[in-house]
């Protein structure tokens, strides 16, 4: 499993110490100018709260600036679409992929956040089959702390991205974004 020393709120300090020891990172947009090598950031993150263009703006710019790996927060995170049919969702969610996507082209990894704390596993599973059909690489499944047993359900349909602490919430997952920098791990 891939592991990124993931900073939700770092100084650029820990962000450059980190990186000259060779760790692969995880920091928000605002900070990529202090990362090396390998590279993630987010989009939209934490709340997905934001205009769609304004993420794709976002996503793009860490694109260039060297991230290799994008985790855009849709608008389903914020409760923005929770209100309607479960199959309302999908049409939004499936127009705001397609423009990240569009942004962030290959080989840029594109995953979409659905946070398994909030949706159980038919909701996630089938939020995971539009963001497959709509160009997503991979699903982050947490926005602090993702929910391990429903990471075989979502693999099943792309490679699943972990977020937390601990490595018990990474389980089955192809890559952790780490929130605790000061592991081991």
């Amino acid at each position: 499993m891939k592991i990124y020393r993931t900073f939700l709120t770092p100084q650029p300090e820990e962000i450059i110490a980190a990186c000259a020891a060779g760790h692969s990172v995880c920091v928000p947009p605002n900070m990529l100018d202090f990362a090396t090598g390998d590279v993630a950031s987010f989009a939209g993150y934490p709340t997905g709260n934001h205009h769609q263009l304004v993420k794709a703006s976002e996503a793009r710019l860490a694109a260039q600036q060297g991230a290799r790996l994008i985790i855009a927060v849709p608008s389903i995170i914020s409760g923005a679409m929770l209100g309607t049919t479960s199959t309302g969702i999908h049409e939004p969610l499936m127009a705001e992929i397609v423009l990240l996507r569009e942004a962030v082209p290959h080989p840029t990894t594109l995953a979409i956040m659905i946070d398994t704390q909030k949706f159980d596993d038919a909701q996630a599973l089938a939020l995971a089959t539009v963001a497959k059909t709509s160009g997503a690489d991979a699903i982050c499944t947490g926005v602090t702390e993702s929910r391990p047993h429903s990471h075989p359900v979502l693999a099943s349909v792309l490679p699943v991205i972990a977020i937390g602490r601990s490595s018990a919430c990474a389980q089955d997952a192809a890559i952790w974004l780490n929130t605790d920098i000061n592991s081991a791990e």
